[in-house]
């Protein structure tokens, strides 16, 4: 088998009508199908769930009703060409439906496109209809707002869509209850193993049942390995996330308002995963040594472990930092101003809440804080709570601590007792945040922040190197565990061990 980058295993997209040829990547199904359910039953309760019926077949759905106004919400990729109608009923099919709307308006997301271009990604597929001819009979599903988004992985959800079936064509409404398999600022995603949405009914909702019913989600692609097929080992159904979207387009569009801005989380996201940045997403996807990098970080539990990764996989690890530099420098520049993410670095690579302190290691030790600030291991030994035994005989970290402790004890009210005897010892700490100290007891007394107690002392009242303040993308230490940097590691990787085992 061919190795398809990331994003082709990622999103083997069927979304509008059907595809043709041996290979899929995102570019070529991106609004050429629909997506439908596939092994579900049908469904006859939710009725603001609609056929859009414009040359080709969406779903949508009846969020929003202003006298004879309605506004239904669909994807973005259903947007295009003749505005066209909406039907209301169990089944489309002309003579079998209740009631069919005309279209007057479609508006997709301004953040989506089909084939990203610069400030466009694929993840704001999103779109909304404007129709006339509603009445007050006309069923409406409200959209899920931010505050009333509580969905988590786990959560039952129920997907809902017009179109083929595991049988083949069908014009019956049907749907399918599953649980959320992941879930990010932008995305729901639906293991289908065995069932799910598929070709015939993108826009469709994914409604969450807390109370009221209300769409959480819009169906919007498929990824898997096998072409024209949407259910299966390794096969994933995505919908986007509507509570995203909520109060920057969808109520904006209802109001005939100006759009909100875009989040720098939901930026990054966007582009690295379809957007600007995808080609260094792909070039870590394609590069030995980056890939090694990922999978070394798919088997940490713990920080510590990741700092070995990015030690032990120097290489890999600069080139992953690229898609970081591509979001902070170039797709997300507006969005992520002032983001932890992308600050710019600091005049001599770190802050201090001691301004005392701080003067006075600029004015003497500069160079060293910008050699440690420029290497990711010292960057963690000098910003950890809890820093590793090997911090203590790290050359960046070592000469910087030194220096501070050569030029600076007295205003950075650091302790310069001789020795100590490992953690706790006397004066025998390092360079660190609220006195966790680099633990450097032992070798004759590092720098503490406490003042009196070395090695990773926990005591002190000041912080002398806690504030990173922004290395730039390139620098790590901005966000630890549980980050979009490293859920992306974690995706990667299993992409990693996706490609090997095919």
């Amino acid at each position: 088998m061919r190795k398809r980058s990331f994003i082709g295993l990622l999103a083997l997209v069927l979304c509008a009508a059907a595809c043709t040829g041996d290979e899929l990547s995102w570019d070529e199904v991106v609004g050429s199908q629909a997506d439908e359910i596939v092994n579900g039953s049908l469904d006859t309760v939710h009725q603001a769930a609609v056929a859009y019926l414009h040359g080709s077949k969406c779903s949508a759905t009846i969020i929003y009703l202003s006298g004879s106004t309605g506004y239904a919400l669909t994807a973005g990729h259903c947007i295009g060409g003749a505005l066209g109608t909406i039907r209301q009923g169990n089944n489309h099919a002309n003579g079998q439906f209740d009631v069919e709307y005309p279209v007057v308006a479609a508006v997709a997301h301004p953040e989506y496109s089909g084939t990203p271009t610069a400030g466009h990604s694929k993840l704001y597929d999103f779109g909304i209809l404007r129709f006339s001819g509603a009445t007050g009979s006309t069923p409406v599903m409200p959209a899920l707002s931010p505050g009333q988004d509580n969905l988590s992985q786990g959560t039952q959800l129920d997907l809902v869509g017009y179109g083929n079936t595991e049988v083949g064509s069908t014009t019956l409404r049907r749907h399918v209850v599953k649980p959320i398999s992941y879930e990010s600022d932008l995305r729901l995603a639906f293991n289908q193993q065995t069932s799910g949405m598929c070709s015939g009914d993108s826009g469709g909702p994914v409604i969450h049942n807390n109370g009221q019913e209300r769409v959480a989600g819009v169906n919007s692609y498929i990824s898997g390995p096998v072409v024209n097929q949407c259910v299966g080992n390794n096969f994933t159904g995505t919908a986007v996330r509507v509570s995203a979207v909520y109060d920057t387009f969808i109520m904006p569009v209802i109001n005939s308002t100006a759009y909100g801005p875009q989040t720098c989380d939901q930026c990054e996201e966007a582009h690295i995963y379809a957007g600007d940045c995808t080609p260094y997403l792909e070039g870590c996807w394609n590069n030995a040594a980056c890939s090694d990098y990922l999978d070394c970080v798919n088997g940490c539990t713990t920080q510590s472990c990741v700092t070995q990764c990015k030690i032990v996989h120097a290489t890999g690890y600069q080139t992953y930092m690229q898609i970081y530099t591509c979001v902070c420098d170039t797709a997300c520049s507006a969005e992520c101003a002032g983001d932890p993410l992308c600050e710019p670095p600091p005049p001599c690579g770190f802050t201090s809440s001691n301004a005392a302190c701080q003067t006075c290691w600029e004015q003497n030790c500069c160079a060293e804080g910008n050699a440690c600030a420029a290497d990711s291991y010292c960057v963690d030994c000098i910003t950890s709570i809890t820093p590793e035994s090997g911090c203590g005989s790290d050359p960046e970290a070592v000469a910087f601590n030194g220096c501070i402790k050569a030029n600076c004890a007295d205003p950075c009210n650091l302790s310069t007792g001789g020795g100590g005897a490992g953690a706790g010892g006397e004066g025998g700490g390092g360079v660190g945040g609220s006195g966790a100290d680099i633990p450097t007891g032992g070798q004759g007394g590092g720098v503490s922040t406490s003042g009196e107690g070395g090695g990773s002392s926990s005591g002190g009242t000041d912080s002398l190197v806690v504030d990173q303040g922004g290395c730039g993308c390139t620098t790590p230490g901005h966000r630890g565990l549980g980050s979009s940097l490293w859920l992306l590691a974690l995706g990667l990787a299993a992409a990693a061990a996706r490609r090997r085992s095919s």
